[in-house]
């Protein structure tokens, strides 16, 4: 919806540049637009993960490290990249986005269940969780309750 108005933003300020009595009422600043289009951006961010952990028809457990990995580097981009101040509700909306994310995945990070999904996934395998910033002796311990686990 965001998107839409953004489009329809040049042709709705045009319209009000001839209605100067509504044009301070619906008038939008450059800097509220600004903050509209950072808005957009920040919100594609989940469109793509939220579509594709949600399906029903195939597994989606080994998708959620890699996706929580990739929304918070995004995020962690755009809110470093922008000229915002930190006190800018957008920039704290992303830090406590942020938060969130780190806390998912550190419960995440702490459930076999995510890490032998990776390691079962023929493209992800065991080496696929290295990219994660996993100590070796985790990953010596993730190998063992696997091996553990599978020949029971």
């Amino acid at each position: 919806m965001l998107k839409i108005f953004t489009t329809l933003y040049p042709a709705i300020k045009a319209l009000l540049s001839n209605k100067p009595d509504i044009k301070s009422i619906y008038n939008i600043s450059n800097s509220e637009n600004s903050d509209i289009r950072y808005i957009i951006k920040v919100l594609e961010l989940f469109e793509k993960p939220t579509i594709k952990v949600q399906a029903t028809t195939y597994p989606t457990l080994y998708y959620v490290l890699p996706y929580y990995y990739e929304l918070r580097k995004s995020l962690i981009d755009i809110r470093d990249s922008e000229n915002y101040e930190n006190e800018r509700i957008i920039i704290r909306a992303i830090n406590k986005a942020l938060d969130k994310l780190n806390t998912y995945l550190r419960i995440s990070k702490e459930n076999t269940s995510v890490l032998f999904s990776i390691i079962l996934d023929p493209r992800k395998k065991f080496s696929y969780l290295t990219k994660f910033g996993f100590s070796d002796l985790i990953l010596i311990k993730v190998k063992e309750d696997f091996i553990n686990i599978y020949y029971k």
